[in-house]
């Protein structure tokens, strides 16, 4: 299989501006944190999978530490809506799961299979003025980091000061595929 990403962005580039459903109701657009949360962004492939399922449930665990670094998770998946609901009734999530049902969004922010299969999993950090920092894509979910990683970019992030060194610190943006 090879893979790609549509209009994928760099490091240092703005995530792109996105409005997607929300399990439980509502709508959720990337404009809603600007400039007040850092983002952790999960684009899996699937609700039904069980490494997608175990990753959010460990992201999960680890919500209040990520509220602690003013920062909000985001799980997407190129599903329908039902489906999320579904896997957020059977989950109970603390943080929002949104229907990419055309996959439009995650086409931008993963690598796809050419053939037509599912999005490669993907863990995104940006901060609060929605900047790449870190994007880590694997193979499989149970592949992609923990959440004590991303809590440690977060924690990073937080010590920069992007108006006065945008420059170096995103030259020190990660890009990993795992």
């Amino acid at each position: 299989m090879r893979y790609h990403a549509e209009q994928i962005i760099d490091a240092g580039e703005m995530l792109p501006q996105f409005r997607l459903p929300a399990a439980g109701g509502g709508v959720v657009q990337l404009w809603d944190y600007k400039q007040r949360k850092r983002l952790i962004l999960l684009a899996l492939h699937a609700p039904e999978c069980p490494d997608c399922r175990q990753l959010l449930k460990a992201f999960a665990a680890n919500y209040a530490a990520f509220r602690e670094e003013e920062a909000e998770v985001l799980a997407l998946f190129p599903a329908s809506l039902e489906a999320v609901e579904q896997l957020q009734q059977e989950l109970h999530l603390p943080f929002p799961l949104l229907a990419d049902e055309q996959g439009e969004v995650q086409r931008r922010l993963a690598s796809w299979d050419e053939g037509g299969g599912p999005p490669l999993p993907t863990l995104i950090v940006a901060d609060r003025f929605g900047a790449l920092y870190a994007r880590y894509t694997a193979r499989t979910a149970d592949k992609l980091p923990s959440p004590d990683l991303a809590l440690r970019d977060l924690e990073y992030i937080a010590i920069q000061c992007p108006e006065c060194g945008a420059a170096e610190w995103f030259s020190e943006s990660r890009e990993e595929t795992l």
